[in-house]
């Protein structure tokens, strides 16, 4: 069982088919491997609203998760030497 908020990409994925040819070549990746595999997938859409944190991630909305987030990433320390 899969869930998103993302409606089109659901529909996309119950009909395998996509106007955009980059996603239906996703698509027929996918129905290889579920072929291949003997699976099959069950997708489910969540509303944003109930699907809050999820939607935040897709939105490039982390800061709203966390009020002490910075967006600027942490440079590792180069000099670090350990001694034994």
């Amino acid at each position: 069982m899969l869930y998103s908020d993302c409606l089109p990409a659901i529909q996309a994925v119950q009909r395998f088919y996509s106007p955009n040819p980059r996603i239906n070549q996703l698509l027929r990746m996918l129905a290889g491997v579920l072929i291949r595999n003997h699976c099959q997938v069950t997708l489910q859409h969540i509303s944003g609203e109930t699907n809050v944190i999820c939607d935040l991630l897709s939105r490039k909305q982390v800061d709203s998760l966390d009020p002490q987030y910075d967006p600027q990433p942490t440079k590792p320390d180069l000099n670090f030497q350990r001694s034994f």
